[in-house]
């Protein structure tokens, strides 16, 4: 009895075996047990197909994040493109957008003083239509993957117009103006004779007509009887018409836009709605080179992906024409990113500043702000502008009165989500106007002036509704998180087999609690470890791969587990080489895309590093960083947050702008928080615009630019003047160098004020600028890396000083970075020549894409300098 006793006394005072602890961090050891370590012997074929079947979702998981862009693209092009049973085809044949079509009319008070007056016109309107539209007679030609199709447009007046139809309405009369055009190369008598045709039919300079009639109505015009009977040299193959009005016979008419042909998209590499004929026609038979190219969208469809680099093309049949719109400017509608892309001064330039667009003139160009629309209208002297003058030659405003030209009520613009090309807001305006010019000949126009009419402008407003954006940013998030869904899902699935294989039993049983072990406390080498360890840790042996992958995963290996850390000798084998080999490919799997696997081909070829420029705002930062680019390029000046007052501080913008939605704090803080959680780095190429920029910045720097920041960091000012006097200052070349050499890890990149345009092509880096940048360098001596950014236009024409100032300074592991504007003029044989002289290796590649493209650089495999 007392030995029992004291028995049963020891036993109470026996400490219970702690219970486990069921916590968060030990469910994914809790499923990886179920899966392999819960039973006796070999796990039964069900769970080894289970961790099979987790494996094929990791891998699938992985892959889909590595390819999710091309994915999207993918998913997006089958519902947007051009096919009977498509989810796009029903909204294009009849669009469910309610349209509004706009028309202000020029009323001219002051006609009866004229010419001894300048012209008072005034505005009335808008005359507001509503706009039915569908495409009819819809051909699919499987052949080529294009569809072929005519416009149907109806329009309906609306009592919420400013005015009525019956508004009279006095304005040139653009059939004698016509008339008189046409007849300017006609001989002497047929010109007198048409002169008298117009006094005996009583026709003046000017008509006055009800708003109704001047628009769809139309009036009879005893000329139009004349014209009936004339060749058609002398009316320019127009087709003869009973009546007159400026949209008259184009109300539900099919042949107002022309037989207009598009590609489907149902080809692989080709989009919906990018234009391939016109009326039959593949170049335009009344302009001659670029001019007569048929390209780009049909104004339905936008390519995706768009840049601020690059113009948006459009194919217009009212202007007969393909107008290339440039970016102006980037905001958010409806919590949507969008690009602006508008009709600029160049858009309806002529020759004069713009040499591209003289192909456009049929002629002598004349004022800048017009587009020549003639040809296309029967020979008429019909030209088309922004409503206003906008963007004009000063000389048209001054040739009336009552015009003011207002950016905001008369630009012509695409605001486009630039990933996904779908248009946000949509303002189609322009002006139409006519021609007139002194004849000594026809007694009408004998002293008229030589000026440019204005008649009427129109207006077509589209912006989509809440219902279309609500699903667009549907779609957009799909894009921008899908991959991260995937990399994570990734993650979780090789957790999961990774801890399924290590925690196979052995021969003997364990009971399933006893493999829930409580968890030991971390040392400092596993608090420091996190997704940036595993992204800079070279995998060198199975042991350090394991180890990535546990930790990565919170996983604890006991004792019992099969697969804990070994090192394999001449003398010892793995115990169980499936589970070692598995988790090692796991480890790879989940951290290759963490570490630069192409490091080695980049440093062979730095031509392959992409950019991003200026990432100014939080906008184009956010898709800088969604982009596929390597470095993200951005201005840095003093100024002010937006809505906000203090003292400047270091913000993102290109002068003159000096107030931003980004500072340079918090650019920089979220490019590291993007590297620490993404797999490639994004490096970052600060352009300071002053040297008090860049002191003020000298803190921020300092803390994104100690050693375990392993981002590139590149500091660039232009800090001497270079080549052809530009207008910008130079950064103060001794204050910055000595700035920038307290920061040891960043790059240097030191360039030269320059100015290029395609009329100066001869400008060239000489030896004293070249000499004054190595002085520069010694004095300070500079001993960290250096990239000089040279303009390709001006250092194709400068090989041997270039070849110097790269030899005298590759102690500081310099390169160069050949960089070049939109349009800049360039030698492109005399360039490559210089770059595969220098090396891929040296030389860093900041061109437009036509430009690397022409320069048929070598693929990194070959020998750069073949």
């Amino acid at each position: 009895m007392n030995s029992g006793s004291a028995r049963q006394r020891r036993r109470r005072q026996q400490p219970k075996p702690a219970q486990p602890r069921v916590s968060h961090k030990n469910v994914l050891k809790s499923v990886a047990i179920g899966l392999g370590c819960g039973m006796r012997g070999r796990a039964p074929l069900w769970r080894r197909l289970g961790l099979g079947a987790t494996a094929l979702f990791a891998a699938a998981a992985l892959a889909a994040a590595l390819c999710w862009n091309s994915i999207f693209e993918s998913a997006l092009n089958s519902q947007i493109k051009l096919s009977p049973h498509s989810r796009a085809y029903k909204d294009w044949v009849a669009p469910s957008v309610p349209l509004l079509f706009e028309v202000y009319l020029f009323n001219w008070t002051n006609s009866e003083r004229f010419p001894e007056e300048v012209p008072n016109l005034q505005q009335l309107g808008p005359y507001r239509f509503k706009e039915r539209r569908k495409h009819v007679n819809v051909t699919f030609h499987p052949s080529n993957g294009s569809v072929s199709y005519r416009t149907q447009r109806s329009w309906y007046f609306d009592e919420t117009s400013n005015g009525t139809l019956q508004d009279n309405i006095t304005t040139l009369d653009i059939i004698v103006a016509s008339a008189i055009y046409r007849s300017r190369y006609w001989g002497y008598l047929q010109q007198k004779t048409l002169s008298m045709a117009l006094a005996m039919f009583g026709h003046g300079m000017t008509i006055s007509r009800p708003a109704r009639q001047l628009l769809f109505e139309g009036f009879d015009d005893p000329l139009l009887d004349m014209a009936k009977n004339l060749p058609a040299s002398a009316t320019g193959g127009a087709p003869p018409v009973d009546r007159f009005g400026l949209f008259y016979g184009r109300n539900n008419s099919m042949d107002t836009e022309g037989l207009v042909e598009v590609t489907t998209g149902e080809r692989s590499g080709t989009l919906p709605g990018q234009i391939l004929r016109w009326d039959h026609h593949e170049t335009l038979p009344w302009y001659e080179g670029e001019c007569a190219k048929i390209t780009g969208s049909g104004g339905e469809f936008m390519p995706h992906n768009l840049t601020e680099d690059e113009p948006l093309t459009i194919f217009m049949p009212d202007l007969c024409r393909t107008v290339h719109m440039e970016y102006e400017d980037s905001g958010h509608i409806g919590g949507l990113p969008y690009n602006k892309y508008a009709m600029t001064e160049i858009s309806f330039d002529n020759s004069s500043r713009s040499p591209l667009n003289s192909c456009f003139c049929n002629g002598e160009c004349g004022w800048s702000g017009l587009m020549n629309v003639s040809a296309c209208r029967f020979g008429s002297p019909s030209f088309l502008s922004l409503p206003h003058f906008l963007h004009g030659d000063p000389a048209l405003l001054d040739s009336v009165r009552g015009l003011e030209p207002n950016p905001d009520l008369h630009s012509f613009y695409f605001a486009v989500e630039p990933r996904l090309g779908v248009p946000l807001d949509v303002a189609g305006r322009f002006q139409f106007n006519v021609f007139i010019e002194p004849n000594p000949y026809i007694a009408l126009y004998e002293k008229v002036p030589k000026m440019m009419f204005p008649i009427f402008w129109v207006e077509q407003r589209v912006t989509v509704d809440e219902a279309v954006l609500s699903e667009l940013r549907t779609v957009r998030a799909i894009l921008d998180w899908g991959g991260m869904v995937c990399a994570c899902a990734a993650i979780l699935f090789a957790s999961i087999v990774t801890a399924a294989t290590c925690c196979a039993k052995k021969s003997h049983y364990t009971k399933p609690h006893d493999m829930i072990m409580s968890e030991k406390p971390k040392d400092e080498a596993e608090i420091k470890l996190n997704s940036m360890y595993v992204t800079n840790l070279l995998i060198r042996d199975n042991q350090t791969a394991i180890e990535a992958i546990g930790r990565l995963s919170n996983l604890r290996y006991p004792e019992h587990c099969l697969c804990r850390p070994w090192r394999a000798t001449h003398h010892t084998a793995p115990h169980h080489t499936t589970g070692n080999m598995l988790a090692v490919l796991l480890a790879f799997a989940v951290s290759a895309p963490l570490v630069y696997t192409a490091d080695e081909e980049i440093m062979k070829n730095l031509s392959l590093l992409t950019w991003a420029h200026a990432v100014n705002n939080k906008t184009y930062l956010e898709a800088a960083l969604a982009s596929e680019v390597s470095m993200l390029e951005a201005d840095v000046v003093l100024g002010h947050v937006t809505g906000k007052d203090g003292p400047p501080i270091p913000i993102m913008a290109h002068p003159p702008a000096t107030t931003s939605d980004l500072t340079l704090a918090d650019f920089l803080t979220a490019v590291v928080q993007y590297n620490n959680l993404n797999a490639k780095q994004k490096g970052v190429k600060l352009d300071f615009k002053s040297i008090e920029a860049f002191e003020k910045s000298q803190e921020i720097i300092a803390r994104f630019s100690k050693p375990e920041v392993t981002f590139p960091l590149w500091l660039n000012a232009d800090i001497l003047p270079g080549p052809i006097k530009a207008s910008t200052k130079p950064v103060d070349p001794d204050k910055f160098l000595e700035l920038a050499s307290k920061h040891p890890r960043a790059v240097l990149s030191l360039g030269w004020t320059t100015e290029l345009s395609r009329n100066n092509t001869e400008g060239e880096y000489n030896r004293d600028q070249i000499g004054a940048m190595l002085r520069l360098l010694n004095d300070h001596r500079i001993n960290q890396t250096v990239t000089f950014p040279v303009r390709a236009g001006l250092a194709s024409n400068s090989q041997p000083v270039v070849l110097d100032l790269l030899r005298e300074s590759k102690a500081m592991n310099s390169s160069m970075t050949v960089w070049a504007s939109e349009g800049d003029p360039i030698e492109v044989e005399r360039l490559r020549a210089l770059i595969l002289t220098v090396g891929l290796e040296r030389t860093y590649l900041d061109v437009p894409a036509d430009v690397a493209t022409s320069l048929k650089l070598p693929t990194p495999g070959l020998n750069a300098k073949q």
